[in-house]
């Protein structure tokens, strides 16, 4: 599986294996983008909240307080963000298991989608207009009620002529992985 973070977010990645080629891991990232993820992070409160988007379906994982210490466990966390974003979409344990084993190990790129990263930084606004009516929590690493909030934005692809929500969008990506394996 392939984190692909913004040159700004890329010193919070730096406890994670960085891939041994750029140009093929973005060449795998593009041609099966439900294993590769972009990142970024914001600061609210004086803590670094990181901000992890789907390449195909835009499902959202947010960690909070990405600090020097937590930033050695943010692999773990980036799983429980994804087994939690997972089971907010409604997908069952047992498919999030078989997407894990067939993502394989972590492995750190560089940010290249931008249209990924459009709907990183649409989310990101979306974040701070939410945040004025809920504040973040920072006594936790995952914020489910942000995720949940997030899985519900209706997004728009010029490739696609509908417009459609990560949750919707990752039901059907999970139906079909599993339907070819």
């Amino acid at each position: 599986m392939l984190i692909n973070p913004t040159k700004k977010s890329m010193p919070l990645f730096s406890a994670l294996p960085q891939v041994a080629d750029k140009a093929i891991a973005k060449q795998q990232a593009q041609a099966d983008q439900f294993f590769s993820w972009h990142a970024n992070y914001f600061t609210a409160d004086r803590k670094k909240y990181v901000l992890l988007v789907n390449d195909l379906t835009y499902t959202p994982i947010l960690l909070n307080n990405m600090n020097a210490q937590a930033k050695k466990t943010l692999d773990i966390s980036f799983i429980s963000g994804i087994r939690m974003a997972f089971a907010i979409a409604g997908i069952k344990p047992e498919a999030v298991t078989a997407y894990l084993t067939q993502a394989g190990a972590l492995q750190i790129n560089a940010a290249f989608d931008r249209v990924t990263i459009g709907v990183l930084n649409e989310y990101l606004f979306q974040l701070s207009l939410f945040s004025e009516r809920e504040p973040l929590k920072s006594d936790r690493v995952l914020q489910p009620e942000y995720l949940a909030y997030l899985s519900k934005i209706y997004i728009n692809r010029l490739s696609k002529p509908k417009l459609y929500n990560s949750r919707g969008a990752l039901k059907a990506a999970v139906a079909e992985f599993m339907a070819h394996k």
